[in-house]
């Protein structure tokens, strides 16, 4: 999924799966506000949006802050 975080400088977060994502928006959403960016492609609220679709859905604001946490492949199976 892909998020706003509304503050003086647009920021968007885009959350790759199992990279601490939940536990990023919870912590940034004690002292911001936050706003889902939808997936176009699905009906299910909860798909993973995409930076197309926060590139879409941001058209109209210039110069958005754009992060995502990444995670070491191999760690990631080993957890798995």
């Amino acid at each position: 999924m892909s998020y706003l975080i509304k503050q003086d400088i647009p920021l968007v977060f885009i959350h790759i799966p199992k990279t601490a994502g939940n536990a990023i928006i919870t912590s940034l959403s004690k002292d911001y506000k936050i706003k889902h960016i939808p997936n176009d492609r699905s009906l299910n609220k909860n798909y993973h949006s995409t930076l197309i679709d926060a590139e879409n859905f941001l058209s109209s604001i210039n110069d958005p802050l754009v992060f995502t946490v990444v995670r070491n492949p191999w760690d990631r199976i080993s957890s798995w």
